[in-house]
């Protein structure tokens, strides 16, 4: 996990904010990015272990520990401050759409850990503000749900549903003191890098720069909405620092406008200049439309078409030799 803050030394105005990123996949990465283009602020990465539970509990007293001596250094200064701020941003999680209960479970059982650490946070200290941000999955919640059907309460059909389910109802728990804003996003697609987990258009532009064939669960016409993940992590980073934003609330972030697998394959092809190839699985188990109406979309939401994205994507990566697959 990432801890974000501000080193007061030789800054003539002290930021009150601490931000506790859970996750620095490609949301995470991208809220990290935004918040450190800021300037005066320093990146701290401190152990979290996702898949060890009996460590979990050394680690977070560890990441305590730490937020004291930034709150000590910040309430030592001479300079003038306001009253600060605790941002935990969750943005982690390995279960996708083909986990098992097992492996949600599991996660589960993590993501309540951090809840309970923020709960506790709240109530030890009350010269600063907890707040904790969720990044969530309309996919998971609305898996086969038509775009007029997400007005309606959420209806997962598998567990990696239930997994996002469970973990929004445990932030709406979480006392009245701590302000609690939940991101419902659809299918996101972000930049080729190592490690990075790949969806659709990442794994379409690897194999068409590659020459390999794709292997696509669904068919041509099954829809999706696609989001850039620096259009998802702009947003967020615009709500972590909103100073006269003190309301909780459920967002919904999505592109408005639902793609086929077909779609996404003619602007790969038009971006590197080539046809790719296709395997479609048989029996397709991931092959519902999820896609959501435009007036769901809340306002300072700007999301860029996929086609620009796209281009986007592949651009970052060529730019970096493609020196990587992904």
């Amino acid at each position: 996990m990432v801890v974000i803050s501000e080193n007061i030394r030789g800054t003539s105005t002290p930021n009150p904010d601490l931000h506790l990123i859970f996750g620095a996949g490609l949301i995470g990465s991208s809220i990290c990015n935004h918040l450190l283009a800021q300037g005066r602020l320093q990146r701290t990465e401190l152990p979290f272990s996702w898949s060890q539970p009996a460590r979990q509990s050394e680690e977070l007293k560890d990441i305590e520990t730490l937020l004291a001596s930034r709150c000590a250094l910040r309430d030592s200064s001479s300079l003038p401050c306001p009253r600060g701020r605790i941002n935990i941003v969750w943005s982690a999680g390995k279960s996708g759409f083909a986990s098992e209960e097992a492996e949600t479970r599991d996660e589960l059982a993590t993501f309540r850990r951090v809840v309970e650490f923020a709960e506790e946070l709240s109530r030890r200290d009350d010269d600063w503000d907890i707040r904790f941000f969720h990044i969530s999955s309309a996919g998971g919640l609305f898996e086969g749900l038509d775009a007029d059907a997400v007005e309606l309460m959420p209806a997962p059909i598998r567990p990696y549903g239930f997994l996002k389910l469970q973990q929004e109802q445990l932030v709406e728990r979480l006392p009245k003191a701590i302000q609690k804003k939940i991101f419902r996003l659809t299918s996101v697609y972000g930049y080729i890098a190592p490690n990075s987990r790949a969806g659709l258009v990442q794994t379409l532009l690897i194999n068409g720069v590659q020459r390999r064939p794709s292997v696509i669960v669904g068919d041509l016409s099954t829809l999706r909405d696609y989001v850039f993940c620096e259009d998802v992590g702009r947003f967020v980073f615009d709500q972590l620092l909103d100073p006269a934003d003190e309301a909780s609330g459920c967002y919904l972030l999505s592109s408005g406008k639902a793609s086929s697998i077909g779609e996404v394959q003619r602007y790969v092809e038009s971006v590197i200049g080539r046809k790719i190839y296709l395997s479609f699985v048989r029996r397709p188990t991931n092959s519902r439309d999820i896609s959501v109406s435009w007036r769901e979309m809340p306002a300072g939401w700007s999301p860029v078409d996929l086609r620009t994205g796209i281009r986007t994507v592949h651009d970052n990566w060529r730019g970096a030799g493609y020196a990587w697959q992904g």
